[in-house]
């Protein structure tokens, strides 16, 4: 959606307050292509109780009035579990859902853009599938790097694989919160956080699981054990 679009000049008066601190420890990206709208608001509160700290929602095949049929629920589990709730991409329904912030990909609005409709204290993160990309980051005004593939994905193809030493060498170019995706099983976690990422994004690693909410304890116990190598 770019930046001339109607409902965004309708709405550059408009701010976004976040609602708590972004904490991107467990983040977990709730993709309609992987959970159902009728059980979503379930399987999120579930995951919250076992440890995520933030959801980013997202949902590339929807419509926008779907989407925002979608992101509703999600963002109220969110709200009354005290989360931050990130939108993927879509900035107008970023407003329209009161959403603490968006995720944007390199062809998505610009941040600095995203700022001005948003309010200066929405969380805005960015993707960045380069180091040349992390490095930049901030530049551009963002919060946060969600930083991969660091591992093959079962979600996604992906055409670079970064890596843990990619992990430890993004943290060298940036004062930016990483948030590391891409493969990251439990099994995996400790390792991605020892060396330098901030949190790690689930999709399947969480919502594969029978019930969410003791294998969200299991990651944060990899990300404690992270911290405490590093």
């Amino acid at each position: 959606m770019g930046a001339a679009c109607p409902l965004l000049r309708q709405l550059h008066e408009q701010v976004m307050t976040p609602t708590m601190s972004f904490d991107p420890t467990l983040y977990a990206i709730a993709d309609a292509g992987v959970l159902s709208a009728a059980d979503a608001p379930e399987v999120l509160a579930k995951a919250i109780a076992g440890g995520v700290t933030a959801v980013q929602i997202r949902a590339k095949e929807l419509t926008d009035d779907e989407f925002v049929g979608f992101a509703s629920e999600l963002i109220a589990v969110a709200r009354s579990n005290k989360i931050s709730a990130i939108v993927n991409d879509r900035v107008e329904a970023a407003v329209s859902l009161n959403a603490d912030g968006v995720h944007l990909g390199a062809e998505d609005v610009p941040v600095r853009d995203a700022h001005r409709v948003l309010g200066k204290d929405a969380i805005i993160g960015v993707t960045a599938h380069s180091l040349e990309e992390v490095a930049n980051a901030e530049a551009l005004g963002a919060d946060y790097v969600g930083f991969g593939s660091i591992y093959p994905s079962p979600s996604k193809v992906v055409e670079a694989i970064q890596g843990i030493d990619g992990v430890r060498k993004a943290r060298e170019l940036t004062r930016l919160p990483i948030v590391a995706i891409g493969g990251i099983t439990v099994e995996r976690a400790a390792d991605v956080i020892s060396a330098g990422a901030d949190g790690v994004a689930v999709i399947s690693g969480l919502w594969g699981a029978e019930d969410p909410e003791p294998r969200a304890r299991e990651y944060r116990a990899a990300i404690a054990r992270g911290r405490q190598k590093r």
